[in-house]
């Protein structure tokens, strides 16, 4: 392709935590009533797992799963549960 026909336009994950951090920074992202309640005024992690590769098959799932699970045991995870991987 010749260069002057590609646009380059960014990544959107990363635009989007840029954008974020200032919000959270100014205080914007408190956290609800329940998460304080579930966190217990700890630092925690927020999660959410949907690419069809890492979650289609329990055998890709499982060790995803473990590690995590390792996690969760020095830090608290909200999981925001994609439907794809609800399923």
């Amino acid at each position: 392709m010749a260069p002057e026909k590609i646009l380059l336009v960014g990544n959107v994950m990363i635009d989007n935590l840029m954008t974020s951090l200032a919000r959270i920074d100014d205080g914007e992202f408190a956290p609800s009533e329940s998460v304080r309640a579930f966190c217990d005024g700890r630092r925690y992690a927020v999660l959410t797992l949907h690419r069809p590769s890492n979650v289609d098959r329990i055998e890709t799932l499982a060790p995803i799963w473990g590690a995590l699970s390792e996690v969760a045991r020095r830090i608290p995870i909200l999981f925001a549960a994609h439907p794809r991987t609800r399923a």
